[in-house]
């Protein structure tokens, strides 16, 4: 099995891919960078999820922290805050998770 690319490689492809000009495709840039098309696509899905931006499991570490949030009508409650990637979530019991305020 082959070894896999390293993580600054990886993230500098995918930059790479999203700010391409017009008319470039990601074979292209996948093409330029040695890669197969195939990879660059999974790359780019796992860094979608990673960002938060597509639902999945991130391959970043969580961490959870307990805080004190006030909900509307002025009560403070105690809740749990998720942080991963580059967004902060704070889980409130009783809250949908769609309804939990997202710092970030």
């Amino acid at each position: 099995m082959p070894k896999p690319y390293p993580k600054e490689f990886r993230d500098d492809v995918v930059w790479v891919a999203r700010n391409r000009d017009d008319g470039v495709t990601l074979e292209q840039v996948a093409a330029d960078f040695g890669v197969h098309p195939m990879t660059l696509s999974k790359w780019m899905r796992k860094s979608d999820i990673d960002d938060g931006n597509k639902p999945g499991t991130t391959r970043l570490p969580y961490q959870f922290h307990a805080v004190h949030v006030t909900i509307p009508g002025g009560r403070t409650v105690l809740g749990v805050q998720a942080v991963w990637g580059r967004k902060d979530t704070v889980s409130v019991p009783g809250w949908p998770v769609a309804a939990a305020p997202v710092v970030g």
